[in-house]
This record gives structure tokens, C-alpha cells and sequence, in this order.
């Protein structure tokens, strides 16, 4: 949900962060602290020369360039749906609340300590996801969702196309999720089958859920959505490895070549 002012320009509410930002140029923002707090709603001179609130001595005038006033909804009206997505209630828990009734609840005003010591990309990711949204992930040329809840990838591109990380294995260090696919298909390749039935066979390596979505893994061990952020912040673009299996099967006869070089040379084996 978006607000236009009068000379074109766009902005929607950044609930995280208690302000207005810009549509097109997102570092542009009008916090709620800077306008006046009418008790049902905020007034403030809005500047079209600058799309911010005008600075001090600009006074509303006839012209279009003169600053003029504007009225606005109180945030925690502005859209009750998205609200409560983000804090964690029923819409009945806060409609007809006041901005200082509701940013005295616990939680929100735990929520925006937080968010204060994000970096502001990651304030916006976390608030998108908080509002329902799923991470993403490209393989190949399609787009899967995250569903960390049902331990699955979805495909956007094709309805009903899913992938099973439950039945995947992991790497060495833990940190991937690894299994054969056919590129050609898009689909998990059973490992039964040698690699001249497959010529289109590849490894696919997607990284482990922490990077997948840190938010739905706090969720799953009963943490608040912020608790896993600070060493694992979201990511904004996600994209699984594909290593062609003989690609992959070359870097294992040259590792295995490796070990017996170091083994005649007496150094030790790792």
C-alpha cells in the first residue's frame, strides 16, 4: 500500500523503521518523529522541490513549487493486514490503537530496537519477509520459493515442481545441501543411473538453511524472527552451483592425486 503526493511522487510505509520512503529512490524517507502526531493522524509540510518535508523557513504558498499540507493516516491503521503480519497479532489486537498505544507494545518496541542496529537493506528484506514473503532461489533458468517450513523448493516456473531438501545430502562441512540433476529437465536425477544415461547430469549444490532463510529456521526452534540475523543476515540474491559430474569427478581424481603426492613427500594427510 502506497501513498502519491501531488506532484507525482511515491511512497510507501516502512513499518520497521516508523517512516515513508520512496518508491524510486528509496534512500529518500520521511520519518513519523519529524511530522506532528495529531493523535488520529500526522500533518506535516510536504516540499515537491525536495519530496521530503520542507526544511525550516519553507512556508506553504500558491505556487506549485510552494510547500503544502498533508495529512496522513496513523501507521498502525495504514494497513492492518500487513500490520499484523509483521508484529505477530490479530488485527483485532490493535485496530483503533493510537502510534503511541501501539508502539508501547512489547513486541514493537522490541522490534524497532532491533531493526535500529540493521543495516537498512536488511531492515527492508526482513520486513518483506515478515509480511509473508518467501525467499527465492535461481537453479539453472528457473526460480524456486523457499518453503523452510515443509523442508521444500517450489518452482515458480512450473506449477507442482517441487525439490525435497529432506531427501538430499549434505556436504562435508554442512553448509550445502548436494544431489544429481538432470539440467536438461530440471529435475532431482536418481543416483542409480550411471553418467552416459545422463548427459546432461550436474551437481546441484544449495547452500544449507541458514543462507536459505534464517527467519523460518528461528521460527522453526521457537526464536523470534530477528535472533539468527546478526550472523546470518538475509540474503538478497540466492543461486544454487551446478557442477557438471565430470567436472566433479575430475576434482576428485585430482584431489585423491594430491593426497598420494603428499603422502610420498611425508607430509601429513589432512
Amino acid at each position: 500500500m502506497s501513498v502519491e503526493f501531488d506532484d507525482g511522487a511515491m511512497f510507501f510505509m516502512d513499518f520497521l523503521q516508523r517512516q515513508l520512503r520512496e518508491c524510486n529512490n528509496p534512500g529518500n524517507v520521511m520519518r513519523l518523529d519529524d511530522m506532528v502526531d495529531k493523535g488520529t493522524h500526522y500533518e506535516f509540510l510536504y516540499d515537491p522541490t525536495t519530496n521530503n518535508i520542507a526544511s525550516e523557513g519553507r512556508l506553504d504558498g500558491p505556487n506549485p513549487d510552494d510547500p503544502y499540507r498533508v495529512s496522513l493516516k496513523q501507521m498502525s491503521q495504514w494497513d492492518l493486514r500487513a500490520t499484523a503480519h509483521i508484529f505477530h497479532m490479530e488485527e483485532s489486537d490493535f485496530r483503533g490503537m493510537t502510534d503511541k498505544e501501539f508502539f508501547k507494545l512489547p513486541y514493537v518496541a522490541e522490534l524497532k530496537n532491533v531493526t535500529d542496529n540493521l543495516d537498512p537493506r536488511q531492515v527492508a528484506l526482513l520486513e518483506d519477509r515478515l509480511k509473508g514473503a518467501l525467499p527465492e532461489i535461481k537453479i539453472g533458468h528457473e526460480m524456486y520459493e523457499v518453503d523452510w517450513a515443509n523442508k521444500q523448493l517450489h518452482c515458480l516456473n512450473e506449477n507442482g515442481k517441487r525439490i525435497n531438501l529432506s531427501t538430499m545430502d549434505m556436504n562435508a562441512d554442512g553448509t550445502e545441501y548436494i544431489c544429481f540433476y538432470n539440467q536438461r529437465h530440471g529435475i532431482v536425477a536418481d543416483p542409480k543411473f550411471q553418467q552416459q544415461h545422463y548427459p546432461d547430469l550436474v551437481m546441484l549444490s544449495i547452500p544449507y538453511e541458514l543462507k536459505l532463510d534464517p527467519v523460518g529456521v528461528a521460527r522453526q526452534y521457537g526464536l523470534k524472527d530477528y535472533d539468527l540475523l546478526e550472523q546470518h543476515p538475509i540474503q538478497e540474491k540466492l543461486e544454487a552451483k551446478l557442477t557438471p559430474v565430470y567436472k566433479q569427478r575430475q576434482m576428485q581424481l585430482q584431489h585423491k592425486t594430491n593426497k598420494l603426492k603428499n603422502k610420498k613427500n611425508g607430509n601429513r594427510l589432512r
